[in-house]
């Protein structure tokens, strides 16, 4: 099965966007199946669309899908992103 690689491993961030990084995507990259990937050519900015295999076990409804926006700063070496589960692929 593929696995999602995120390019982050010489990249840093603060506090708060490391916790929500870690609590809403990286605690789940074992369960995160890529659907789609874009990334810019200097590597600034990479879109995800990934599939969430944890939903099948939650509540009826939980959306399946996560689409996320990582934006990376090379000169200072940190990075930032946005994510937004998604109950249809399409919606990414």
């Amino acid at each position: 099965m593929p696995e999602v690689d995120f390019e982050l491993d010489e990249l840093d961030a603060d506090e708060r966007i490391s916790r929500d990084f870690y609590r809403h995507i990286a605690v789940h990259e074992d369960m995160l199946v890529p659907l789609a990937e874009h990334h810019t050519a200097s590597a600034e900015h990479s879109y995800y669309v990934l599939f969430d295999r944890t939903a099948t076990y939650g509540h009826p409804g939980d959306p399946q899908y996560v689409a996320v926006h990582l934006h990376r700063d090379h000169e200072k070496r940190t990075f930032d992103f946005e994510q937004a589960p998604l109950p249809l692929p399409s919606m990414a």
